[in-house]
C-alpha cells in the first residue's frame, strides 16, 4: 500500500467536502482521480442523509425509491445541495408517482418500522395532493405524498409553498428551480405559501429560518424581475429557471422533466414597483371605460398601441356596439405573462367592453 497516495486522497477528500454539490460535480470532471474522489464524497453525503431514517436498511430504501420513482424533497435535498450534511435531519419528505405510493408506504411501515400518525395533508396543498401520509419513529418523521392520478410528481414540486421548496433529489441527481435565489439564500412565497398562517409551518413558509431569508413577494428586489416575475408562466422544458446536478446517470434527476408538459407560475400578482408587471401598473392600464360609439373605435386602437409595457400578442375580433351602425374588425390584446397558447379568458376585452 502506498501510504502517501492514501494520505493525499484523504486530504483531497477533506477539501472537496468543503464545497457545495455543484462544485463537487464540477471537480469530478477534471481528471479520473478527482472523479473517483468526488463520487465518493457525493455518495457519503447521500448516505449520511438517509441512514438516520433507515439505519441498516438505508440501501433498501434507495432501491425502493428507484423502483417507485420516488423523489426526496425539502430540507434533505437542500442539505445535499449545500453540502451541509453534518447535522442529523429530523424529517424526510418523499414524493412519489400515484402508482408507486403503495409500494413505498408498505416499505416505510413494514421494513423501516414507522407508524402512520396522520393522513391529512396541509390545507394549502390539498388541491394538488392525491394521497398523503405522515409517519414517525422515535424522533424521526417521514412524509409521503403523491399527486392526483394521471398527474406528474412535478405538479407537487412546482406547487411548493416557496421557491426554496421547489427542489428534489432522485437517488442519482438533484434538481432545483429558481437556483439564483436559492444560491442567495432567498425563498419567495408562492400562492400556496401565502395560504400558510404563522406557526402552521409548511416547507420554508410559516416560520423563521436562520440561514434562509423568506420573502412574501419580489418587492425587495428593487429592479425588474425579468423572467423570474411571479406572474409569468413557465414550462418545465425551459432550462433557464432550473438547475440539475447528476452523479449517477442511471437515475438522473433531469429525466423527471423529460416528456412532461407542465406550466407553472409563482403567483397571480407582482408587488415589485420596478417590474413592468407590477399589480398597480397593470390596474392603471385597465382604467379604460370601453367603447360606446364609432368615435371610440377610432380612438381606442391608438390608446392600446401606446400602452406600456406593450402587449406582446393580439387577436382580431368583431366589435359591434349598440351605438354603432355597423360591426368593426378590431385588435384585442392578450393579457401580460401568457406564454402558452392563449384562451378566450386570456384576452384583454376591457378596452372594448367594460367588465
Amino acid at each position: 500500500m502506498n501510504f502517501g497516495n492514501v494520505l493525499n486522497d484523504d486530504i483531497t477528500c477533506l477539501i472537496i467536502e468543503m464545497l457545495g454539490l455543484s462544485d463537487v460535480t464540477s471537480t469530478s470532471h477534471v481528471c479520473q482521480s478527482l472523479r473517483r474522489l468526488a463520487k465518493a464524497v457525493t455518495e457519503r453525503w447521500f448516505r449520511r442523509l438517509l441512514v438516520p431514517f433507515g439505519d441498516e436498511a438505508w440501501k433498501d430504501l434507495v432501491g425502493v425509491l428507484r423502483l417507485s420513482k420516488g423523489l426526496i424533497t425539502g430540507s434533505t435535498a437542500r442539505a445535499m445541495l449545500s453540502g451541509e450534511v453534518g447535522n442529523s435531519m429530523q424529517d424526510l419528505n418523499l414524493v412519489v408517482p400515484h402508482d408507486g405510493f403503495k409500494t413505498l408506504e408498505d416499505f416505510v411501515l413494514n421494513k423501516l418500522g414507522y407508524s402512520c400518525i396522520t393522513s391529512t395533508c396541509h390545507p394549502a396543498m390539498t388541491t394538488v395532493t392525491g394521497h398523503f401520509r405522515k409517519y414517525s419513529l422515535a424522533t424521526k418523521i417521514i412524509t409521503l405524498a403523491c399527486p392526483a392520478r394521471n398527474q406528474s410528481v412535478l405538479h407537487l414540486i412546482l406547487s411548493a409553498p416557496t421557491t426554496a421548496d421547489m427542489i428534489y433529489m432522485t437517488t442519482g441527481g438533484l434538481m432545483c428551480f429558481y437556483p439564483q435565489w436559492l444560491e442567495q439564500r432567498v425563498a419567495i412565497c408562492t400562492r400556496a405559501g401565502n395560504l400558510v398562517v404563522w406557526d402552521n409551518k409548511l416547507g420554508c413558509a410559516g416560520e423563521l429560518h436562520k440561514d434562509l431569508r423568506v420573502e412574501a413577494d419580489t418587492a425587495f428586489i428593487g429592479e425588474p424581475c425579468g423572467t423570474q416575475c411571479p406572474m409569468l408562466w413557465h414550462h418545465v422544458g425551459d432550462k433557464r429557471l432550473r438547475k440539475s446536478i447528476n452523479w449517477d446517470i442511471t437515475d438522473s434527476a433531469t429525466n423527471t422533466c423529460n416528456n412532461v408538459d407542465i406550466e407553472w407560475r409563482i403567483n397571480t400578482y407582482c408587488d415589485n414597483e420596478a417590474c413592468q408587471y407590477n399589480s398597480a401598473i397593470m390596474a392603471r392600464n385597465l382604467e379604460g371605460v370601453g367603447a360606446n360609439n364609432c368615435a371610440d373605435v377610432k380612438f381606442l386602437p391608438g390608446e392600446i398601441q401606446c400602452r406600456r409595457p406593450r402587449f406582446l400578442q393580439w387577436f382580431k375580433g368583431i366589435f359591434y356596439s349598440a351605438a354603432c351602425h355597423r360591426p368593426f374588425l378590431v385588435r384585442v390584446p392578450v393579457m401580460d405573462g401568457i406564454m402558452r397558447v392563449p384562451r378566450l379568458a386570456d384576452l384583454y376585452v376591457d378596452y372594448w367592453v367594460r367588465q
